[in-house]
């Protein structure tokens, strides 16, 4: 029986126009009826998650960065930030790709080494509460992730450069087309999961995971029930259990309700 519901935003829970499906807080207010959770796990910031479902936020749990912080209910269970050493190394591989803005995520910030004012849009949905600072280094509180933004490199510069350089002992991953998240090597949805279903006392097999890109594929194969929306990557269909339609058809939403009429 599933007890716990999982699901990427962007492109996955959220439309195309990074909107929340109507019927959220009447599906949230069905799994909680039933002693259920719900889960967003996303690689944006915990501000960001927010800041979309800001009236829901205290009934929710939240993995937030890409697997970097854990909160339960408006409590953080979790953080996993990297070291003053980490940072640096990463920084050097990263200021040094092509047409890159740089992005050092805190618990509650977010601090960004500019390339271009044409990325300011973009930055806004994901980092609301940005700072345009000159140093990343500078900073005084832990980093959790470093991300690196651009329009039209991010492949490029991630096959070329980045997993080649710091791959191996970080957790670099494309998350989306226009981002490359570099986190601790064990960081990953997949393992914020595990940590939040050892605090919640779920098993694996009771969980159903949603998913659309290469930074969802640890908390679907953890899941019990694994579901790729149908505008998925590739190879986040080859690793989910079962296609469903796409993120603006409110697939999830839509699968979610039939999961709890099982109960």
């Amino acid at each position: 029986m599933t007890k716990l519901f999982v699901t990427d935003m962007d492109h996955t829970l959220l439309d195309d126009e990074s909107r929340v499906p109507e019927n959220f807080k009447e599906i949230l207010d069905d799994v909680k009826s039933q002693n259920k959770y719900l889960v967003l796990a996303s690689g944006r910031t915990l501000v960001s998650i927010k800041n979309k479902v800001p009236e829901y936020a205290d009934e929710l749990c939240i993995i937030s960065d890409n697997g970097a912080i854990v909160e339960r209910f408006g409590k953080i269970e979790y953080v996993d930030s990297l070291s003053d050493n980490d940072v640096v190394e990463i920084l050097d591989i990263l200021r040094n790709v092509k047409e890159t803005t740089v992005i050092a995520a805190t618990a509650h910030d977010a601090f960004i080494e500019l390339y271009d004012d044409s990325h300011i849009e973009a930055l806004v949905e994901y980092y609301p509460n940005y700072t345009k600072i000159d140093d990343i280094l500078t900073i005084d509180d832990p980093i959790l992730k470093i991300t690196a933004f651009s329009k039209d490199y991010t492949v490029f510069n991630y096959e070329n450069t980045i997993y080649p350089k710091l791959g191996e002992k970080f957790n670099a991953v494309v998350a989306g087309k226009v981002w490359v998240d570099v986190m601790n090597k064990h960081t990953d949805k997949g393992h914020a999961l595990k940590k939040l279903t050892e605090i919640l006392d779920v098993k694996s097999e009771d969980v159903a995971a949603f998913g659309d890109y290469n930074n969802d594929i640890g908390m679907l194969t953890y899941a019990g029930k694994s579901y790729a929306v149908a505008n998925a990557h590739d190879d986040v269909k080859n690793v989910a259990n079962e296609v469903i339609g796409s993120n603006n058809e409110n697939s999830v939403l839509k699968t979610i309700e039939d999961l709890l009429q099982l109960k």
